[in-house]
């Protein structure tokens, strides 16, 4: 640590990343927004050089997609956190670099899609005249639930403007974050499996007021298509019949017979409400309600058809596809490779390997990465 923070003055004046900088009236609501719900600290600059241990990281933007509450595709920001940034050249010394990854808890949800897709092919084998639904809930402003110690708080550090941000919470960009995160999480995806199996739950008494908000009327597909016939699978997996449900970070995700709507439906809003707190007017801090509600409506209404974790999940033709958007886009992004097959830049052979990566569910083995660590396995 002496020899990493010989020149704090160096560290402190690092600024954003360029892409922030050139989004800087985006990034200055974002960090107001993040200020008043008490994720991060506002300090002077000048006050870096006071505090032991202080570490400032470059603060980044980066595009994302979501869906409103009509079921569209929008786009939009999330701040990151560059904690991979070294402040001393030709040195491992990071913040990401200085984590002791053995201390943290192995993780579960690097193949949640995969057990998905399984789960639905047993159960259509076992049912193959039976309508499979999925529900599906996200965790709305996940990382941001979790409080950081103090002494990570202050090596969590930006500098926006005339402010030092010291973050209270978890930031997108810190090595062990998902496997913190996840000790909740994973936690939230056994209850409602417990309670999923459990004839002590009523679902018709035990639920989520958010459940009540949702479409009496199920998204299902035309009476006109045939259901697909599965396969038996190589390994057969145990034969349970309930709600199985998965979860990958803030995204808790389920399949079921529509024998069980009622315990499908209402077990993912349920648990999120049983585990988080409601937000309450007279709370000086405000703070966002445990599921995000613009998605809600869309997402945890009971389909066959869903977008799980950026794919279509189709249980009514056992379809896995790329929805539209990302289809053109990576097709885009393919055709100019190949009409520039001798000079193509990192980031280009960069985002392709990502989504090469992203098509993993279909093939595992075509994984580029090896990718055994939690860290490479939660992003």
């Amino acid at each position: 640590d002496a020899h990493r923070l010989t020149d704090p003055h160096a560290i402190r004046v690092r600024g954003t990343q360029q892409a922030a900088k050139q989004r800087a009236p985006a990034l200055e609501k974002m960090i107001k927004a993040v200020v008043r719900q008490g994720w991060t600290r506002p300090r002077p600059p000048a006050t870096a050089v006071l505090i032991p241990g202080a570490v400032i990281a470059p603060m980044g933007l980066v595009e994302q997609a979501t869906i409103n509450e009509r079921g569209e595709i929008v786009d939009k920001l999330r701040v990151t956190h560059d904690q991979s940034f070294n402040p001393v050249k030709g040195t491992r010394r990071s913040v990401n670099d200085r984590v002791d990854r053995s201390l943290l808890t192995p993780c579960m949800f690097g193949r949640a899609l995969l057990r998905h897709i399984h789960q639905i092919v047993a159960l259509r084998h076992r049912h193959p005249t039976e309508i499979i639904l999925q529900s599906k809930v996200d965790w709305k402003s996940a990382y941001r639930r979790l409080h950081n110690a103090a002494a990570t708080a202050v090596s969590a550090m930006v500098v926006v403007g005339c402010f030092l941000l010291v973050a209270l919470r978890l930031t997108f960009g810190g090595a062990p974050n998902p496997s913190r995160w996840s000790d909740l999480s994973e936690i939230a995806c056994d209850l409602s499996n417990d309670l999923a199996r459990n004839s002590g739950w009523d679902p018709r008494r035990h639920f989520s007021p958010h459940s009540t908000k949702l479409p009496a009327t199920l998204l299902l597909e035309p009476p006109d298509i045939p259901l697909a016939t599965a396969q038996p699978l190589s390994v057969p997996l145990p034969i349970d019949d309930a709600p199985k449900l998965e979860v990958y970070i803030e995204d808790l995700f389920n399949c079921y017979l529509h024998r069980h709507l009622q315990r499908g439906s209402k077990i993912l809003p349920f648990v999120l409400q049983f585990l988080g707190r409601p937000p309450n007017s007279s709370n000086p801090i405000a703070r966002n309600d445990v599921p995000s509600i613009s998605k809600f409506l869309v997402e945890a209404t009971p389909s066959e058809v869903k977008t799980i974790l950026g794919w279509i999940v189709d249980t009514r033709r056992l379809l896995l596809s790329l929805p539209p958007n990302k289809v053109r886009v990576w097709s885009d992004s393919v055709q100019a490779t190949l009409d520039h097959p001798s000079k193509v830049s990192y980031d280009h052979l960069d985002t392709l390997s990502g989504r090469h990566n992203h098509c993993r569910p279909l093939n595992p083995r075509a994984r580029p990465c090896n990718g055994h660590n939690r860290a490479c396995n939660a992003h």
